[in-house]
């Protein structure tokens, strides 16, 4: 059997701030870092190391490997829940039908949680410009905050629990840990996301940095950034706001996994100065964030 817990990175941040971007760091470190085993094992060349090793020793690593590698790491993104239902409303608009209100619309539900599912639609959601123009006007309307928190909870929740826990999720949204919390995710029974293993990250990057990161005219992006910040802070369900307590210091943040319980706290986040970075330096933050979320799911999967 695996000997890892589950382990959830959670990612907050405002829109445009890069959170996404961390994402994709945790989990190709946690791919590298896993991978680590099964390239010794697989190089059979005499002058290489597994191609000296003793069967015995092989058998060993191979064992290792099956204990403590992740069974899945998977990335979830709430924006993408609420980039299909500005798709929705596009497609509809699109027929013809005007789309103001996501409360007791049933096919519009199932139309959102069909496009959040589809593998097929990720470039589109992440790519497409008349869906980035339209997603946050979309979070205003009514029903729709409620639709896509739960999408997002749910796909969290599954992901986490699939095919008996041991996996790496990481996921971000405004406010993860919320989120979970409102939808009653996070706790120790069976099916829920343990409190512990919940890896807390917090992206801040200025509006104007964000603006020039995305290229052409700096003053329009810098508008565009700002105005999907003041929308998501100003919206009447469940606005976006800065939590009230970050850690900036990495080896502090890090103190609160030393000896991490079945039954704990959620940890306070680290606050990542995205502004301040450039991408080696997020590379290599989630290559250490990768091996914590190793070292909390080897740690809780002895206590289970």
């Amino acid at each position: 059997m695996n000997a890892l817990h589950s382990v959830l990175v959670a990612v907050d941040g405002p829109s445009k701030a890069g959170s996404t971007f961390f994402m994709d760091a945790v989990a190709a470190e946690a791919t590298h870092q896993g991978s680590a085993i099964p390239r010794i094992l697989a190089d059979a060349r005499p002058e290489s190391v597994g191609g000296r090793m003793r069967p015995s020793v092989k058998g060993e690593l191979a064992e290792l490997q099956r204990l403590t590698a992740f069974r899945s790491i998977v990335r979830i993104s709430a924006g993408n829940a609420f980039r299909a239902a500005a798709l929705h409303v596009i497609s509809e608009a699109a027929k013809g039908h005007a789309i103001t209100t996501f409360n007791n619309n049933p096919e519009a539900a199932q139309s959102v949680l069909s496009i959040f599912q589809d593998p097929g639609q990720h470039d589109r959601l992440q790519h497409d410009p008349a869906i980035g123009v339209q997603v946050s006007k979309v979070a205003q309307m009514a029903g729709v905050q409620v639709l896509c928190r739960t999408v997002f909870c749910n796909a969290v929740v599954s992901a986490y629990n699939a095919n008996g826990g041991g996996n790496l999720v990481i996921a971000d949204a405004r406010g993860p840990v919320e989120q979970l919390l409102w939808h009653g995710s996070v706790g120790s029974q069976p099916g829920k996301i343990e409190a512990a293993s919940i890896l807390p990250v917090y992206i801040h990057t200025p509006v104007d940095i964000s603006a020039a990161r995305l290229g052409g005219n700096l003053q329009e992006k810098i508008a565009y950034v700002a105005g999907r910040r003041r929308d998501d802070a100003e919206r009447t369900e469940f606005p976006v706001i800065v939590p009230d307590e970050l850690i900036e210091d990495y080896d502090e943040w890090l103190k609160q996994f030393a000896v991490p319980a079945i039954g704990g706290n959620v940890a306070l986040p680290l606050r990542i100065d995205n502004g301040a970075a450039n991408p080696a330096n997020i590379q290599y933050l989630g290559g250490m964030v990768a091996s914590l979320a190793q070292g909390v799911a080897y740690t809780l999967g002895r206590r289970v």
